[in-house]
């Protein structure tokens, strides 16, 4: 593997962010540089340049080597979560360092987004040299801003209800954006950076049942999990479960039900599976 040049690298950045994109999943990329405190001085930037060549080739196949600028050097990592890029950017400090370097300098930052990467790729290497740049030499620092998690939007009317189970959704490691409107919902649902749904049933102005149908037609394979504290709709949500990757819980959530919906939309989505 050579290491290409800037606008190689950038075309297959970009090309991973719109798989990502399209396919879901993860991508991570690391940014190896001068540790915090590490003056990026001209000796600095030259071992920079060796340790590159030392990292060339222990790499993954399908990861890509590339230069931000001349003092920054990038590893992207398809399909790699935070913790597993935080792992890679450890072994390839030890494989920069190599006991050459008289004095350690080299620290890493990683960032790690999932499915829809607002930003794309500049946001994340300004995300991984962020953490970069607080990281002490031979060290790995973690994006506090791109984590990798997917999105969940929850659709309910009832304001409390909404953001109570967002903050328990977020407490399991998911991002999840509450929506109380259902024609504000019937749009939303609609965009592709949702990986999945927590739809209410009954809801004025839309119903849960109409939402999802308009999930489903974009998006037939994305896990939605309908919520209702009504029993009267048994026929509605037996034939909303025939539909595709959906399930029923009832309101108010236990936590064994919001586990299992949550387990569901891990065993479906693209890298969750693994975690």
């Amino acid at each position: 593997m050579s290491i290409p040049d800037v606008s190689a690298f950038k075309a297959r950045f970009e090309a991973e962010v719109s798989r990502t994109r399209r396919c879901g999943g993860f991508l991570s990329v690391a940014a190896f540089g001068p540790g915090n405190g590490v003056e990026a001085a001209g000796e600095n930037t030259q071992a920079l340049h060796s340790a590159a060549a030392r990292i060339e080739g222990r790499v993954r196949a399908y990861d890509h080597l590339g230069w931000s600028d001349e003092r920054t050097l990038l590893v992207v990592m398809p399909d790699a979560n935070l913790s597993q890029a935080m792992s890679a950017g450890a072994r390839l400090l030890r494989l920069a360092d190599d006991g050459v370097i008289s004095r350690p300098f080299l620290a890493a930052g990683v960032a790690t987004g999932y499915g829809e990467i607002e930003g794309g790729a500049e946001a994340l290497v300004e995300a991984a040299c962020e953490a970069l740049r607080t990281a002490s030499p031979l060290s790995v620092g973690a994006s506090e801003t791109l984590k990798g998690a997917p999105r969940v939007l929850v659709v309910d009317d009832d304001n409390a209800f909404v953001h109570a189970l967002c903050d328990r959704i977020a407490e399991s490691g998911w991002r999840a954006d509450p929506c109380v409107d259902a024609v504000d919902a019937a749009a939303r649902v609609q965009e592709s950076g949702y990986q999945a749904l927590f739809v209410d049933l009954v809801m004025p102005e839309r119903s849960g049942i109409q939402i999802l149908a308009l999930s489903m037609a974009r998006f037939p394979k994305r896990p939605t999990v309908l919520m209702s504290g009504h029993d009267a709709y048994k026929d509605v949500i037996i034939e909303a479960l025939s539909w595709g990757p959906v399930m029923f819980v009832r309101k108010p959530l236990s936590r064994e039900d919001l586990e299992s919906a949550l387990s569901m939309c891990r065993a479906l989505l693209p890298g969750l599976g693994r975690e």
